[in-house]
């Protein structure tokens, strides 16, 4: 249970705290004689929200000194409470690790079409590493939509792409491997394998072209898919947080740029001199 302590600093003439200041400890150090202490735990907030609805309402006789005191520990309680939880929230986000998309761009491709380069910054917490030091292979999935805005209709959907890595360790070698496709390539550290995981260039993710000065939108999205963890790992994954990898999807604007005009020669060809 979440305890908010005080100590006393000045008491009034029946024994409760009017001033207070906040120490760290479980105990109370200002028990009151009757009435309400300014010690807002939960249970001392439950009597005082029960004190309110029994003396609340605005019928005659109510105590209204008793009835302030009631409202200051559950106000009290209310901003004690706040810093504690930012900094529990806080601690439950950096354990978590997360990933992050940045400089995302899509370019027109050589060979026709488009496609896409992004970094990544991805924060591995001490569970995902010791699951991979241990033997656990973990996939992760990157996922690109390119979608054409419609207002009398849903969006049409232009291109749909996705690609997996395969990261792992092989005690025998020392070294961790990260795969995709038929493509292998093994490292010394796991710094190194989320390096190279971190940065792609030129994945071609749009076949054809597009129409030139056409507004599109895309998405992108990096995530550890849990589904392809070890059945004894799937039920864990999907009730702890440590397993929750992801990026979710981000999104950005897309203006199809014209094509390229051809370069025009400096000089005419040989054959062209008479």
């Amino acid at each position: 249970m979440m305890v908010f302590t005080m100590r006393c600093l000045k008491k009034q003439s029946d024994g409760t705290c009017f001033q207070s200041e906040h120490i760290n400890v479980i105990a109370a150090a200002c028990p009151a004689r009757r009435g309400f202490p300014l010690l807002p735990s939960w249970e001392k907030v439950s009597r005082a929200f029960a004190y309110k609805r029994e003396r609340g309402g605005g019928n005659e006789g109510i105590d209204r000194s008793a009835s302030r005191k009631a409202s200051s520990i559950i106000s009290m309680a209310f901003m004690r409470a706040l810093p504690v939880l930012a900094l529990c929230f806080y601690a439950l986000s950096a354990s978590a690790g997360g990933i992050d998309i940045r400089n995302q761009q899509l370019l027109p491709a050589e060979e026709g079409g488009y496609a896409l380069s992004s970094d990544f910054r991805i924060d591995f917490n001490a569970r995902l590493e010791e699951a991979v030091a241990r033997g656990v292979p973990l996939t992760f999935v990157l996922e690109f939509e390119l979608e054409r805005p419609r207002w009398y209709w849903s969006d049409d959907l232009v291109a749909s792409k996705r690609q997996t890595w395969r990261l792992s360790y092989h005690a025998l070698t020392r070294q961790y491997r990260l795969s995709t496709g038929s493509l292998h390539q093994s490292f010394n550290n796991l710094e190194n394998a989320l390096l190279a995981l971190s940065h792609i260039r030129n994945w071609l993710v749009v076949d054809n072209n597009l129409n030139p000065g056409e507004r599109y939108q895309a998405t992108l999205r990096l995530r550890l898919d849990i589904s392809q963890l070890p059945k004894p790992f799937q039920v864990s994954a999907f009730t702890n947080r440590d397993w929750n990898l992801d990026s979710e999807w981000v999104r950005w604007k897309f203006v199809a740029p014209p094509p390229a005009a051809p370069l025009e020669n400096e000089a005419p060809a040989a054959g062209a001199l008479k």
